[in-house]
């Protein structure tokens, strides 16, 4: 047994395992990672649907995008042992939300990409690197 270990169910049988708590923290941190990888292949979904039969290159850099961002996800949310029907489930609730936003109008689409085109540009170039602010709530 490695010392990291010994050192972890000691403290756990003096303290109460501190080691379960950062486990606890980490899935709650990949599962916000998750949460949002989702709202952003929603917007991307919305986004998509909007702009394919006026600007085919946009939409077919988006389905790129969305199809890079649904890998990832996928793989998150088995890592932290979410079922298929959950990780679905998220997406379509992220989906209809926006799309009630817009008023199910694409000439609305301007609202949501306010909210949500940048940070979505940055989950998708460095999804990794939103981990950290999941970790410190």
């Amino acid at each position: 047994m490695s010392k990291r270990v010994l050192l972890c169910v000691a403290a756990g049988l003096l303290l109460g395992s501190p080691c379960a708590v950062a486990q606890d923290q980490k899935a709650a941190g990949a599962d916000g990672v998750q949460s949002e990888i989702s709202m952003c292949i929603s917007y991307y979904i919305v986004l998509k649907g909007c702009v394919a039969d006026r600007d085919r290159n946009l939409a077919e850099n988006t389905q790129k995008v969305m199809d890079a961002l649904t890998e990832r996800a996928f793989k998150l949310g088995t890592e932290i042992g979410m079922t298929g029907d959950a990780m679905l489930t998220r997406l379509k609730t992220f989906q209809d939300d926006q799309m009630q936003l817009i008023g199910r109008k694409c000439a609305n689409i301007s609202s949501l990409s306010a909210r949500h085109d940048e940070r979505c540009k940055q989950v998708a170039k460095k999804g990794d690197a939103i981990l950290p602010g999941y970790l410190k709530k």
